[in-house]
């Protein structure tokens, strides 16, 4: 088929993808370009037969859940992507592209054919753009592997077929986590109750395999691991923050609300609260957003409250404490120079802002309903270092996290 016949985005009003959509996709569609779908990056246990071909959705498609023990497969098990309206967008004013690889299709040995990624391109086509069937690339069991071992590749495979950076709609951290929890619910890899340091290997090993070399940096891998790990931590309910759960948090469970200032007669009768929410990671930025949140509110109290991200190792109360504690220090650090070089050394004035309370993260320690507190004058003692504020809630002491032991045999 020479060039100038082929076909490279297929209207989004076209309802159905023809034979010649298809010889284009698999002229255009380099495979040699994509190992983690096609080559040596693939998981063992799937083989991709070399196929791409055209299905019928309603007919040809089965509906229900793989056999194989998976309870949802395909690629953002946890998530919808968050690009979908700018992809939905893009098919509808520009066409679908054959250029991109194609929705993965997975068939069984009895013939049933199951999608095995691509949820977001089957939604655009099938729900919104009513195609009637779609392109595929066909995979199937490799000759010698279990149902189980194929069900694990096919878990993975949903997740790694998203991790290049595909425009389709790239992984989010939270499948990741997500489907790691699973495999060690499904016994493919081991549970760090049973034996931690085998689990955190195979957790490492599992983050680096489906995250491959286009998603996340090292840090963020990292996180994820003991993400997970806390997850099976038999004494604790541990909670990991980002942004956007930190914020719902604090409106949606623990019900903190800002309040206006009250004027009357254009006079300041009481003082508005403002809640400021930053990382206890990220202090350098987050100042100078307390700096922009104070001068934009002159009339209310800015209460600056912290969420801690992911907590890390095996003595998880430390790792909570030094968060938030050396944050406290960094902070007042910073403002007694600002005083020094831009203020002739006058202290800062406290009033208008205080560090106020950080996000619970660890039951039974913490009440996860109610805010850590961050009181002034007192004395704590992390790692030998010592910090002039104490943490404070009304429940619960001090439960110390351990190293998950081995089990006897």
């Amino acid at each position: 088929m020479s060039k100038k016949q082929l076909t490279f985005a297929v209207p989004a009003n076209q309802g159905i993808f023809t034979n010649k959509d298809l010889e284009s996709c698999i002229e255009l569609v380099k495979l040699e370009a994509y190992p983690h779908l096609y080559g040596e990056e693939l998981p063992k246990a799937l083989t991709f037969t070399g196929d791409f071909g055209i299905v019928d959705y309603q007919n040809a498609i089965t509906q229900h859940s793989l056999t194989y023990g998976t309870q949802q497969i395909g690629a953002r098990r946890g998530t919808k992507n968050p690009n979908l309206t700018g992809i939905c967008n893009h098919i509808r004013d520009f066409g679908f592209k054959l250029r991109n690889p194609p929705i993965c299709a997975f068939r069984t040995r009895k013939g049933e054919i199951f999608l095995i990624n691509g949820r977001t391109r089957t939604e655009l086509l099938v729900g919104k753009f009513q195609f009637d069937n779609i392109i595929v690339a066909f995979f199937e069991a490799t000759d010698g592997y279990t149902d189980q071992q194929v069900a694990d590749a096919i878990s993975q495979f949903g997740i790694i077929a998203n991790t290049d950076e595909d425009p389709s709609g790239p992984a989010q951290v939270f499948d990741v986590y997500e489907e790691v929890v699973h495999a060690i619910d499904q016994s493919w890899i081991p549970n760090p109750i049973d034996d931690f340091d085998a689990a955190e290997k195979a957790v490492e090993h599992r983050i680096e395999v489906i995250c491959g070399k286009g998603r996340f940096t090292d840090l963020k891998r990292s996180q994820l691991k003991f993400q997970i790990l806390n997850h099976f931590d038999p004494k604790n309910e541990v909670r990991w923050w980002n942004h956007h759960s930190a914020k719902a948090w604090m409106t949606q469970e623990a019900k903190y609300f800002n309040i206006e200032p009250i004027y009357e007669n254009q006079i300041l009768k009481k003082r508005g609260i403002v809640y400021k929410l930053i990382s206890a990671s990220a202090a350098h930025k987050g100042i100078l957003d307390v700096v922009y949140t104070a001068a934009q509110n002159p009339h209310s109290e800015i209460r600056v409250v912290l969420h801690t991200g992911t907590l890390e190792g095996y003595d998880l109360d430390t790792c909570y404490d030094f968060r938030v504690l050396d944050f406290t220090k960094f902070y007042d650090e910073v403002l007694l120079k600002f005083g020094s070089v831009f203020f002739s050394g006058q202290k800062p004035d406290m009033s208008q802002v205080k560090v106020y309370g950080a996000l619970p993260a660890i039951a039974p320690r913490h009440n996860l309903k109610k805010l850590v507190l961050i009181k002034p004058n007192g004395l704590t003692t992390v790692n030998g270092n010592d910090y002039f504020y104490t943490l404070t809630q009304s429940k619960a002491s001090s439960v110390n996290v351990v190293k998950m032991q081995k089990k006897a045999a």
